[in-house]
């Protein structure tokens, strides 16, 4: 980190987001998103852990990202890192170091180069003030992203509703079973005796019974002429024969 803007208004890169870490603890972060922090293998050729680096994405775990406000007691604050000692600009922090770079190397809070001026809403807050915001946690991984696993699972129970279905036409069959039962007993055959028919037939022989009555008219045979009586019409007009006389045989 540098400390090089003059004017921070027109410059995002100079202005920091502070939440409150909700142990006591505050973390700063800068426009790119991530917070700054003393150096913890932040570069490769930046090796010296008292470097301040604003390289940490996610400050939960990482106390080199955190940071304590102290009150100087002059309308300024200091920060005070993990290692107990204070972001500073650099003032002969290291041999052949820029000035206007900032290292965590300061002991005392009492050091002007490791006070500081906060200004929120262009106004000089002048101390520490304790965020009401807590630090933000979605920059880490969270698991909420994996609420709609459970979303499946509402289709599983539906074919249960389909299954007992097929058990309302099971019982169908047994309603026509008693059926036969309605025609085995009919009163049919006692209807058809047909016992005074024999009765209208009997007469049928007393009706031809008396005609061999009137027709045997005759006793006398042909030819015979009765001795008693004297009619001519006894002799056969067409016969000659003297026995056909009356007088003689």
């Amino acid at each position: 980190a540098f400390v090089h803007v003059p004017e921070p208004k027109a410059a995002p890169w100079a202005q920091w987001k502070v939440f409150n870490t909700g142990d006591g603890k505050i973390v700063l972060q800068a426009d790119s998103n991530n917070f700054l922090a003393r150096c913890n293998n932040c570069a490769p050729t930046a090796a010296y852990p008292d470097e301040a680096f604003v390289h940490v994405s996610d400050w939960h775990g990482k106390s080199y990202a955190q940071w304590t406000c102290e009150d100087a007691g002059n309308g300024k604050i200091s920060l005070k890192a993990d290692t107990g000692r204070r972001l500073a600009r650099c003032n002969n922090c290291l041999p052949g170091a820029y000035p206007d770079s900032a290292f965590v190397h300061s002991n005392s809070v009492s050091d002007p180069w490791a006070q500081w001026d906060i200004v929120s809403d262009n106004s000089n807050v002048g101390r520490c003030v304790a965020p009401t915001t807590l630090a933000p946690t979605t920059l880490t991984p969270t698991p909420t992203t994996t609420t709609k696993t459970p979303a499946p699972t509402t289709t599983t129970p539906a074919p249960t509703t389909t299954t007992p279905t097929p058990t309302t036409t099971t019982p169908a069959p047994t309603t026509t079973t008693p059926a036969p039962t309605t025609t085995t007993k009919t009163p049919a055959p006692t209807t058809t005796t047909t016992t005074p028919a024999p009765t209208t037939t009997t007469q049928a022989p007393t009706t031809t019974t008396l005609t061999p009555t009137t027709a045997t008219p005759a006793t006398t045979q042909p030819g015979y002429d009765d001795p008693t009586d004297d009619t001519p019409s006894d002799d056969t007009p067409s016969d000659d024969t003297p026995s056909d006389d009356n007088t003689g045989y």
